[in-house]
Order: structure tokens, then sequence, then C-alpha cells
């Protein structure tokens, strides 16, 4: 096992109000109050029962979450550009159209890490308030400054951002490795949405990155447990391609008998259905059912 020091991303991640773990060559983070998912989200991991044992007693963490070619686990995908020639008549036509619109009203530019330090603390803002994450420490000035001088430290790492008559009003941060760049973050304030920022902030930076030499390919993460389908769909609105791949989950030792049984995740789903969208915590019936169906090796 790595510390969590060995990854670039450590510190940015932190930054960002993250509990971070390195383990497996890769870095594992929070996401809401039971699971780790790995960062960039689109990484195949091959690992054994026992590493993601131990990943999960050193973080106090219930549950992994992460893309395996392993044949086991539930079928799901991950979302990639990998078209050089990508550009408008690689969306769907009402993205499209959206994109011309955003044209018409924004510019989209690479930024450096001073002005998304100086600009960028509304859009933080406005993502965190749409979240409900209201203990984000982005939301303050001096947050975000730590995020944005961590950032600079991280080779490969670069920001996109979509401006307004001068306003930033949203921006992305991407991680470039090897050929490959994995859009990390992207936030964005109320005035993205009806100028249609966000649509042509995607495209202009997909775009970018694809007429470069040197990369083969864009990644926007993997298909979520439980799916975010208005996300997903977006996603590939904007020309993302699903491509499919299994999702794995393991579960905390402690645990694992109990949350894995038939009988747990049946209740879980009847409560789901009783409650509605009322108790979030019962979305996790969606990990509880891929750790039934993932068995890797012990070591």
């Amino acid at each position: 096992m790595l510390s969590s020091s060995d990854h670039p991303l450590t510190d940015f991640y932190q930054a960002l109000g993250h509990q971070t773990h390195s383990a497996l060559g890769v870095l594992w983070i929070d996401v809401g109050k039971f699971s780790l998912t790995c960062v960039p989200c689109s990484t195949v991991i091959n690992a054994s029962r026992q590493d993601l044992d131990e990943l999960l007693s050193r973080s106090r963490r219930l549950a992994a979450v992460f893309p395996t070619s392993e044949p086991t686990g539930i079928e799901g995908g991950t979302l990639w550009v990998r078209d050089r020639a990508y550009g408008p008549q690689s969306l769907q036509r009402q993205f499209r159209q959206h994109v011309r619109r955003g044209e018409k009203l924004c510019t989209v530019r690479p930024i450096d890490w001073q002005t998304l330090r100086t600009q960028g603390l509304e859009c933080n803002i406005d993502t965190m308030r749409r979240r409900g994450n209201s203990r984000s420490p982005i939301q303050t000035q001096t947050g975000w400054d730590r995020v944005c001088d961590a950032a600079a430290q991280v080779a490969g790492l670069e920001a996109f951002g979509c401006f307004r008559g001068g306003r930033l009003i949203a921006f992305l941060i991407a991680w470039n490795r090897d050929s490959l760049c994995a859009g990390l973050v992207m936030h964005r304030s109320k005035a993205a949405e009806e100028s249609r920022g966000s649509h042509l902030l995607f495209h202009e930076f997909t775009k970018t990155i694809m007429q470069r030499d040197t990369m083969t390919g864009v990644s926007l993460g993997r298909v979520m447990l439980p799916p975010q389908h208005s996300l997903e769909q977006f996603k590939q609105h904007a020309g993302f391609q699903v491509e499919p791949v299994r999702i794995a989950a393991v579960l905390h030792p402690l645990v694992r008998p109990v949350l894995a049984s038939s009988l747990t995740r049946g209740l879980m789903r009847r409560l789901r259905q009783w409650s509605g969208p009322r108790l979030s915590v019962l979305d996790n019936v969606a990990v509880l059912d891929a750790a039934a169906a993932t068995h890797l090796p012990r070591r």
C-alpha cells in the first residue's frame, strides 16, 4: 500500500474537502458518508480482496467502488471521447443547438490558476448550494485559495473557463497524464444555465484536448452507483461514448456478511420504494447489489 502523500492529486483533493487514501496506484476519495471511489474514477483497477480490505480498514469506510477488467461485479461503463475529429458533428442535435446559443453569449479558453483564484468563488458557492453541501471549505475565498495553490503544484493539471461579458460563469479542471485527459471538477454559477455556458464549456474543452497531437482520449468518469441519469445523458449528448466495463464494489469485512445478504438488500429496496427520495442513504442499495456480485481473488 502507498501512503496518501505518494499521489500527485492528494493535496488538491484534500483542499476540496475530501478525505484521501492512496493505494493500488490511484487516489481514493470519500463519496458521501459511506463509500470510497478511485480518482480518476474511470481508472480500471485489478486488485485482491485483501488489498481492498486493508484500504477499507484504514479509511474506516463501508465500501470501495471502482471499474475493473475482472469478470465480476455488475455491468457499467466509463465515458470517453477518443475521436480526433471531435467537433459539432459529434454532438446530439439539441446539445449542438445549446452550444450555438452559448457561442453567441460566451467564450471558452484555458485559464491560469490566478484567474481561477480571483474569479472562481461565485461558481463554487452556487455549485455547493445546488448540491446541498453547506460545509464545503471552498465556499470561502481562503478555502478556494488553498485549492488553487494545491492545483498549481500538480503537473498536468489545467483549467478551462467559460466567460460571459468578461465574468467567469463556469470552469472545468482536468488532469493530463500520459496520453489521456480526465475531467475532474466542473462548477458553474446560475448565469451559466440561461446562456448554455456549461454546454459550450464541455464542447470546447473536449475539442481543444483532442486537437493536441499527444492526446488520445478524454474521460468524464464512469456511470455512477446509483446512476445519475440526467448527468450521464448530458455527457453522452456532448459526444461522450459509454465504454462497457465491470463495476466492482467491496464492503468492509466487518459489515460484509450482513450488508451483502439478499435479505438486507431486499429490505432496503422495499424501504426505498416506500420512502421515495426522503432517505437518500437507501440509494446505497445499488452499491450493495454490486458488492454481492463482486468476487475478487484473495491475493
